[in-house]
């Protein structure tokens, strides 16, 4: 009688360890009925724009299937590193990125059952800010972001021959500084091959700006001294009330121009006039008398 007691509880006890067994492998949830019966898949993985800043912690996103709802079941492995996890979804986790990432395979695993499939996040330059929108003739702008390394990037601004020069990259990889050379027009994309723009920011030109005018009696024609002059520059002359266009404008450099008007001007001063200069649809107005 006592041995088949003991060979009853010995059984019960049996049938009992491994049924946790089989909980823990299907990753039944003894709390919660949360069941994942099938392994964790991560279709996809990337940075997430939200939230991201100059400095501080960088999240990135897993997107898949399987992954559950509890965090404290969940473990993500980037590279060779257990990441910290923010938070977590049946389709989707967000996790921190470590100090100084670089391009790694990304592994999920749930209730100790790695994913059946794994992606690989590339850490690739992000464009976050620039310092300035505007330059009046050229000069430097720093490009504020997250993770540029200490390479030579060429850096593109829409029409401008040559870019933007690269001058320094800052050592913690949160901005570089290029040097933009004379130019004109406005709204211009900025772009850095194999980067990531998160910025919806142009960078410009200042508008056109007329700061002299000479009026040459000789020649018949009007000398503009400025900044931002740039073909193609549309210049519009209201003389007297009389409007006239300045033909055939000719530009000794981007700040100085000899207008030729229509009519002989000796013929009309003194006169008080306005000139309206266009360069890339950006205009700017300039009064005076003669």
């Amino acid at each position: 009688m006592n041995k088949l007691y003991y060979l009853l509880v010995f059984l019960i006890i049996l049938n009992f360890s491994y049924a946790i067994k089989i909980k823990k492998r299907i990753g039944i949830d003894n709390n919660i009925n949360n069941i994942i019966i099938q392994p964790p898949i991560v279709r996809d993985v990337f940075i997430s724009s939200e939230n991201l800043k100059k400095s501080g912690d960088v999240t990135a996103v897993i997107l898949g299937e399987n992954f559950g709802i509890h965090k404290d079941k969940v473990e993500v492995v980037f590279g060779n590193t257990k990441v910290k996890i923010l938070s977590v979804l049946p389709y989707l986790i967000k996790f921190q990125l470590p100090t100084n990432p670089v391009s790694s395979k990304v592994n999920v695993y749930v209730n100790g059952i790695k994913s059946t499939q794994h992606s690989r996040l590339e850490i690739v330059p992000i464009i976050l800010d620039l310092s300035t929108d505007t330059l009046t003739s050229g000069g430097n702008l720093t490009i504020f972001g997250r993770f540029f390394k200490p390479e030579e990037y060429i850096i593109k601004i829409d029409n401008v021959k040559n870019g933007c020069i690269l001058l320094e990259v800052s050592k913690n990889g949160d901005y570089i500084v290029c040097e933009v050379p004379p130019g004109t027009g406005g709204n211009k994309p900025l772009q850095i091959d194999n980067t990531l723009n998160f910025s919806n920011r142009t960078f410009s030109y200042a508008p056109p700006a007329i700061t002299d005018i000479k009026y040459n009696h000789k020649y018949n024609n009007l000398i503009l001294t400025g900044q931002s002059f740039g073909e193609p520059c549309k210049i519009i002359l209201n003389l007297n009330r009389q409007e006239m266009e300045c033909l055939y404008p000719v530009y000794d450099n981007i700040s100085t121009i000899i207008c030729l008007p229509e009519e002989d001007l000796s013929l009309l001063t003194p006169f008080s006039f306005s000139i309206e200069i266009s360069v890339d649809n950006v205009k700017s107005l300039y009064y005076d008398q003669l």
